[in-house]
């Protein structure tokens, strides 16, 4: 047999291994916790770098303080306590919701000037998804969906979900249009991805509901048990996990 170039999974291999003994060498679970830290940080970057195109001008301030505050440590700041902490936005009075204002354009150049230390991939999260995707022929945006999906929902608390959850829409096509954005994926292809007949669903590995109202981001970021406890393992433990 050919050896299996670095990255992919042996599947020959797999169905002899051991029950005990994964397919390939894993790497330790500080490998899976650093990827997915310095992942939450790209995608709240990713956020913040687009957030004054896919969510309005009234409700802009609201994620980008949260965004602003992630970040405090690396713009050598502190993150500022809400006048009105654990309130939801939609409860704020008017005059609440307006201040404190972030001008868009100097948010973004700050953002802008941002620079995060290179994540590792060498983990078992990112060789579990290349067999995902490799072995369902899944789409590159699918592919992005589920790594969004298991960072958004991997963290305790998850700061990114916060920030997820302050960005509403009017309908699918408005956050598909968003989405195309932060994934970098075309609108078509993303639609396909979220929109029925949704594969991911089918594979529960999402929860995405994009029917719920008010729809928010966080919507389509639903993690099943499947994909949460099984992307940080060893392959040869799946059939003892997987939940058809």
């Amino acid at each position: 047999m050919s050896p299996t170039p670095p990255g992919s999974v042996d599947l020959d291999g797999s169905f002899n291994a051991s029950q005990s003994v994964a397919p390939y060498g894993v790497p330790s679970q500080p490998a899976n916790q650093a990827f997915a830290n310095g992942m939450e940080a790209v995608l709240m970057k990713t956020l913040g770098m687009n957030l004054s195109s896919i969510t309005t001008s009234d409700n802009f301030p609201w994620p980008a303080i949260q965004i602003r505050d992630y970040f405090a440590d690396h713009f050598g700041e502190q993150a500022e306590q809400p006048v009105t902490p654990n309130v939801p936005a939609f409860l704020l009075l008017p005059e609440q919701r307006v201040s404190p204002q972030l001008i868009p354009a100097a948010f973004l150049y700050r953002l802008s000037s941002l620079e995060l230390l290179a994540h590792d991939q060498a983990c078992t999260v990112v060789r579990n998804l290349d067999w995902l995707t490799s072995s369902f022929h899944l789409s590159r945006a699918e592919r992005k969906a589920l790594l969004w999906t298991y960072v958004v929902n991997g963290q305790k608390p998850s700061v990114v979900e916060g920030v997820l959850s302050e960005i509403q829409f009017a309908n699918a096509e408005q956050a598909y249009a968003a989405l195309s954005l932060l994934l970098d994926e075309p609108e078509s292809d993303v639609a396909s991805c979220f929109g029925p007949p949704c594969r991911l669903r089918g594979l529960r590995l999402i929860e995405s509901h994009p029917w719920r109202y008010p729809l928010t981001l966080d919507s389509f970021f639903q993690s099943t048990v499947n994909l949460s406890a099984c992307l940080p393992i060893s392959l040869s433990r799946w059939q003892d996990i997987w939940i058809p």
